[in-house]
């Protein structure tokens, strides 16, 4: 059996306690504080894509995901942040020299750890142009508050027969973040 115990305080009591409690003028102050934290994300690019020196007419020339000439970003940010990466990638390689026209078709590939370890061999394809990620910890510290992202760069230029000369192309990431 439940009781259900109350207790009431008379009015005029409760009317003299609360003329008691109260002063007689009342004045309030107010600090209203905001704080904004913004969210922090670096790119830094690790290493160049490289193809090295091909010989003119020699064809498919590939660097495959693993080699020397790979390119890698390394993408720094707080565990649990939301990334939504865009690879602007060259259809062709220009030659540095503007009297040279010719071209160099390009094809390219990627693949990406989210989860702070440089290891290419552990790394999963990357959908091109975009993909979204969220940043995870590293396996061997699932408590840390910042990690990376490595995103590997690889593919094939098709070499034809043009002029010697340095062939070049730009690879633009961009990161949206929240």
């Amino acid at each position: 059996m439940c009781r259900k115990v109350t207790h009431t305080l008379p009015v005029p009591i409760l009317t003299l306690l609360l003329s008691l409690w109260v002063p007689p003028q009342l004045s309030g102050q107010f600090l209203t504080v905001e704080i904004e934290v913004p969210s922090e994300v670096n790119a830094t690019v690790e290493s160049n894509l490289s193809f090295g020196s091909v010989v003119a007419g020699n064809g498919i020339s590939r660097v495959e995901l693993g080699d020397m000439g790979m390119g890698v970003f390394g993408i720094n940010g707080l565990t649990g942040q939301r990334l939504h990466f865009t690879l602007n990638l060259p259809e062709r390689l220009t030659a540095t020299d503007p009297a040279i026209t010719a071209t160099i078709p390009i094809r390219m590939e990627a693949a990406l750890v989210d989860f702070g370890v440089n290891d290419y061999r552990l790394a999963r394809p990357f959908t091109l142009p975009t993909e979204d990620v969220t940043i995870q910890p590293p396996p061997n510290a699932p408590g840390q508050n910042w990690s990376s992202v490595f995103l590997y760069l690889y593919g094939e230029v098709e070499v034809g027969n043009i002029p010697n000369a340095t062939y070049s192309g730009e690879i633009v990431l961009d990161i949206l973040y929240d």
